[in-house]
């Protein structure tokens, strides 16, 4: 084979090597831009995922046209999300089918010690076929630790929050004792509530939108 035949012959293979290069790239670039893709998707549907990362079913007793107060935990030192879900059917055995739903959405952040000012945003509020609102009220409780719902009185809701939070119902008319301090003089005790306070945010509120 003359020099140039050789020439010849390893510029096609150096020609067929980048070919066969550049077309495993592309390949690999297909893939790397599917698997971003899936990477998006996922971050897209993640604050929906962990805002309910953690879920409990609670009962609040007493009389089903009072609200009593539900104490759930803040997180420290960042925003959490809260969610009170009622399905519509739910307590059917009781008051039959499609006998309210209710989504009330709170972020909010205790006040810890040298941690952030405490607080407590509503996000949105919706619900239907109540007679009248579920919610009473909310407010921050227990020195800026915990948040504190008035839910309407003998019914099942759903409690989620993207946080692990202990989750407290009181069901006495009168004086719940819902801190019990080392110092009796500091403990805390919360009345039920017999009607909606004025302050409550009105249906299907929505902040920041």
């Amino acid at each position: 084979m003359s020099l140039e035949q050789q020439v010849g012959a390893l510029v096609k293979a150096a020609s067929d090597l980048t070919s066969e290069v550049a077309g495993k790239m592309a390949a690999i670039d297909a893939k790397v831009e599917a698997k971003k893709a899936e990477l998006d998707a996922w971050k897209n549907g993640a604050n929906d995922q962990f805002a309910n990362a953690f879920s409990k079913e609670i009962y609040v007793g007493g009389a089903n046209n009072k609200w009593y107060p539900v104490l759930i935990d803040l997180p420290r030192r960042f925003l959490g999300q809260i969610n009170i879900l009622r399905y519509i059917h739910s307590d059917s055995d009781k008051y039959g089918m499609s006998n309210g739903a209710l989504l009330l959405s709170l972020q909010g952040v205790n006040g810890e010690w040298g941690g952030l000012p405490p607080r407590l945003i509503p996000v949105s509020f919706a619900y239907s076929v109540f007679a009248q609102s579920p919610v009473a009220d909310f407010a921050l409780s227990v020195f800026g630790q915990r948040c504190v719902v008035w839910l309407l009185g003998d019914r099942h809701y759903t409690v989620t929050t993207s946080y692990p939070a202990l989750v407290d119902v009181f069901s006495q008319d009168l004086a719940n004792l819902v801190h019990d301090d080392p110092s009796p003089a500091n403990d805390i005790r919360i009345d039920a509530m017999t009607a909606v306070a004025a302050a409550m945010i009105a249906n299907n509120y929505i902040r920041g939108g």
